[in-house]
């Protein structure tokens, strides 16, 4: 093999685009950090109180003293990278929000808008964490002959702590992974620590059906009785104790 056998879903996509993007002579993908998309929403935020650009019309409790907080742009990126991740456009956003009364929504999607806007345009081929393993997985359901040489690629996908999976890696291994192909999912709903950044136990819960036998019947699931992760360290750790 040429690459690493085992990455984040992040990783293979961000080497997935490369790879695409170099062959057909396109601009490689570039990861925006955190701080980059709060410096963004920021400077778009400020714009709005200035009268530049277009300042959505958010409910009136988000007055212009909630809009310069860090915490409020903190929530309202997150917001936004749940949305992305999802696969949702600002009109999907604004359509949700008006479907579930929450006018908080319809002003965020403007603000995505405006941001997908801007970020195009200063750095092409710029991707949040968030939206290139949706990306990712969108090039190979549009690419048939790229899935296939993905799928030749691996006998076996294995994934651990799969209860941090969210919605846009599970799409990615649907692609990958669909048809009753040879699939391992090792996780624990219990211990899901990821989520705030879109993590949900209840993928690893309906893993059975989404990732199906050949056959068409649900996968097979196995439930291991003892915690190995930790289970045999603690009872080392008190008999050395006491």
């Amino acid at each position: 093999v040429r690459e690493p056998l085992a990455r984040t879903p992040h990783s293979y996509a961000f080497g997935l685009l490369r790879r695409v993007r170099v062959l057909e002579g396109d601009v490689p993908p570039r990861l925006i950090s955190g701080p980059e998309q709060a410096r963004v929403l920021a400077d778009l935020i400020a714009g709005h109180a200035a009268g530049r650009g277009r300042a959505p019309a958010g409910p009136a409790a988000i007055t212009e003293e909630v809009r310069v907080l860090r915490g409020f742009r903190d929530e309202l990126r997150d917001l936004l990278m749940r949305a992305v991740e999802r696969g949702l456009t600002p009109a999907d956003l604004a359509a949700l929000g008006e479907r579930e009364q929450r006018p908080d929504w319809v002003a965020a999607a403007a603000v995505l808008d405006e941001y997908l806007d801007v970020t195009s345009l200063a750095t092409p081929g710029a991707y949040d964490p968030a939206g290139i393993v949706d990306t990712a997985a969108w090039l190979l359901a549009d690419d048939p002959e790229l899935l296939a040489e993905e799928v030749q690629r691996r006998a076996l996908v294995v994934v651990d702590d799969a209860q941090e999976l969210t919605a846009a890696s599970v799409r990615l291994l649907e692609q990958l992974c669909g048809g009753g192909r040879d699939l391992i999912l090792a996780g624990d709903p219990d211990v899901t620590t990821q989520a705030f950044r879109g993590a949900s136990p209840r993928l690893l819960a309906e893993a059975p059906e989404r990732f199906p036998a050949s056959s068409g019947d649900p996968a097979a699931v196995v439930v291991l009785p003892t915690v190995w992760r930790h289970g045999p360290l603690l009872r080392d750790v008190a008999q050395r104790v006491a």
